[in-house]
């Protein structure tokens, strides 16, 4: 059996002039899994996960642009901070109230931005093992209680796991990153 060590680093944050900061941290140039939380309650609301197998800054780099256009929601800030959902915009909304409005929700998403904490690991595998290691965190995710899973904003899993590749993953974090296994098989 092969065995995957996936190290999490984290909490990050979005200020510029702080260690703490995502985009300071050199690794997260590296291929790798993503998740985008919120701490409430003692623990990290997970609200999207993601992957790439090239280069995670640059990726979130893509999601932030999609972000600052409306191409995904965007909630109530205040009530993000509690890990509740309150969208305020949704893509699938009229654009036009998004075009009229621009400045509001420009202004919401990188409030909402600067709300996550972020969390990544480095992992230089092929893209469909990336896939199958996301898509088993959204599924444990979605088998969590109803406050966990509907905090979680991935609407698709990546990757159906077709047969057992006698693959054993472990998460390592210090952090109580809610939904997220501690061990899994692919």
């Amino acid at each position: 059996m092969e065995n995957i060590n996936i190290d999490l680093q984290g909490p990050f944050n979005l200020e510029m002039e702080t260690n703490d900061s995502l985009l300071n941290q050199p690794s997260f140039e590296k291929p790798g899994i993503y998740f985008w939380t919120v701490k409430h309650d003692g623990g990290f609301y997970v609200n999207y996960i993601g992957i790439s197998s090239q280069n995670m800054k640059e990726r979130f780099f893509q999601h932030v642009r999609l972000f600052l256009v409306g191409k995904y929601d965007i909630y109530a800030t205040e009530d993000l901070k509690k890990a509740k959902i309150n969208k305020i915009y949704n893509p699938t909304d009229n654009f036009q109230e998004f075009l009229f409005k621009v400045e509001y929700y420009i202004k919401s998403a990188i409030a909402n931005l600067k709300v996550f904490n972020y969390f990544f690991a480095t992992i230089n595998m092929e893209k469909d093992i990336l896939e199958l290691i996301e898509s088993e965190c959204i599924t444990s995710i979605r088998g969590e209680d109803r406050k966990v899973k509907g905090f979680l904003s991935n609407y698709r899993l990546s990757r159906l796991k077709m047969r057992e590749l006698n693959i054993n993953v472990r998460i390592n974090t210090s952090s109580k990153i809610l939904g997220i296994p501690n061990q899994f098989n692919l």
